[in-house]
């Protein structure tokens, strides 16, 4: 009931809070069931604290559920202290939602979904239970998980190739240097070798002069 309550809710800023209208997907938490979710709308519908539009012909995903009125969220203490408490969490699921819809409306195109900051505040809020998504909400933020890590890898797999790149290049630079090395070494031999030749050819040329 309290997650459903705060799905209901749409936190002023500066403004006075109103209420909501979320979709019967949006009010399931992780790890239930929206036939769960149903029992309990109904009864809070029966109480008359909310009204849904729950005809049999919708599909769940597409009912949806509202306060029944904007004075609840005034004169209901528990309801007041309960959004008082979970304002900033709260404003943060609404703003999902809408950061959802806007991406399914898209054709889900991956450019609207979360990326930076923005998908690690989602993160950490889900991790720590602090925030409650399900239904799009929440294929939404796991879109964008799922996009991170595949570009996490990706970007692994470029810097291995580059590293592998900058091995190789290391390894024929040292190759070549080597190369190098026995040629100029075989040169200065080749120096040596030609420079006592013809130190010798010129001793032979001034014998003989000198014989002459």
């Amino acid at each position: 009931a309290r997650g459903i309550f705060k799905g209901l809710v749409q936190p002023g800023r500066g403004t006075q809070d109103t209420r909501r209208t979320a979709l019967f997907e949006e009010l399931i938490p992780p790890g239930h069931a929206l036939t769960e979710v149903e029992i309990v709308l109904r009864k809070l519908a029966d109480a008359r604290l909310i009204t849904t539009e729950d005809r049999d012909d919708l599909p769940g995903e597409d009912r949806t559920a509202t306060l029944a009125h904007e004075r609840l969220l005034e004169a209901w203490p528990w309801l007041r202290r309960l959004v008082e408490e979970n304002r900033e969490v709260i404003a943060q699921a609404n703003q999902i939602a809408e950061d959802a819809q806007r991406w399914e409306s898209n054709g889900r195109d991956e450019s609207y979904l979360y990326s930076g900051a923005r998908l690690a505040v989602a993160q950490e809020g889900l991790e720590n239970g602090q925030l409650a998504l399900g239904g799009l909400p929440l294929e939404f933020v796991n879109a964008a998980s799922q996009r991170q890590q595949a570009e996490r890898m990706a970007r692994r797999q470029r810097n291995q190739r580059t590293l592998a790149g900058l091995s190789a290049a290391v390894v024929i630079f040292a190759l070549l240097a080597g190369i190098s090395i026995i040629f100029w070494r075989q040169a200065q031999a080749n120096a040596h070798v030609a420079a006592e030749q013809a130190g010798a050819a010129a001793a032979l040329l001034k014998l003989s002069q000198e014989r002459g």
